[in-house]
């Protein structure tokens, strides 16, 4: 991971005290210092994820460690200087359907695709950290050369989703098709992160490409790249086959 940068002036909010009884851990990697957190067993609204377990810190939130919690309206992490660093990852916040607001903690963060995905009730992610920031519902990702969208909190934006001039799109796994009161889609020519096919849900109605865009001309040119990236499998899981696929996306021609 890269030394922090200035570039994000988010902020974080204050975590109530961490809930040290309700987490189970496992050896992070083998390493006797740091831990994993493999569940939470509380029912709590407002959780507290603790820096440190037992004198180890923790580094890393696992697959599944909150999934299906309904009662979960919060998720702050504590910070403390000792933690190197803390892997999100990806289904350790899947299908929360009261989750509101998540509050990361400062630290170095390896935040994985997927990491929370159908919370659709999800606001907000406050985050002050030099390689994410979220504005307006929307978590940007620094690669070290560019910003990417990398999550979009399924309701935390507006009906009008406008790509900033300082953004590059939209990472290849990032969940546009959660975002179903986003109905108009705004790109600027600048923009060439599309990964088209996760842009496509049922209630988005435009999508205005800024002229002198590089490769795609118009709509129907962005709806063409759609059908020409979409695997297979992608295309069973709500189409038929690509001319379904086709005819599905024309109201944005």
């Amino acid at each position: 991971m890269q030394e922090p940068s200035t570039q994000n002036p988010g902020s974080v909010l204050n975590p109530s005290t961490p809930e040290t009884d309700s987490f189970e851990y496992e050896d992070y990697s083998g390493n006797q210092k740091y831990i994993s957190i493999t569940k939470y067993t509380d029912n709590s609204k407002n959780v507290t994820v603790p820096a440190q377990i037992d004198g180890r810190y923790v580094v890393e939130i696992s697959s599944g460690t909150f999934s299906e919690n309904s009662k979960i309206e919060t998720i702050s992490f504590e910070s403390d200087n000792g933690v190197p660093y803390l892997w999100i990852r990806r289904g350790c916040m899947s299908s929360l359907s009261n989750l509101k607001t998540i509050n990361l903690p400062d630290a170095d963060l390896g935040i994985i695709n997927g990491f929370a995905d159908n919370c659709l009730a999800l606001e907000n992610i406050n985050v002050d950290n030099w390689q994410f920031r979220c504005v307006d519902g929307v978590l940007y990702y620094y690669t070290s050369s560019e910003w990417v969208i990398r999550y979009i909190c399924p309701s935390g934006t507006g009906s009008t989703l406008t790509v900033p001039s300082w953004c590059k799109g939209f990472e290849g796994s990032c969940n546009l098709k959660e975002a179903y009161q986003v109905k108009t889609l705004n790109i600027h020519k600048a923009c060439t992160y599309l990964s088209v096919f996760n842009m496509i849900n049922g209630n988005l109605e435009a999508i205005n490409v800024e002229s002198g865009h590089p490769t795609v001309k118009n709509p129907k040119g962005l709806i063409n790249m759609a059908v020409s990236k979409a695997t297979s499998t992608q295309i069973s899981k709500r189409y038929h086959s690509a001319a379904d696929l086709k005819r599905a996306l024309k109201r944005f021609i």
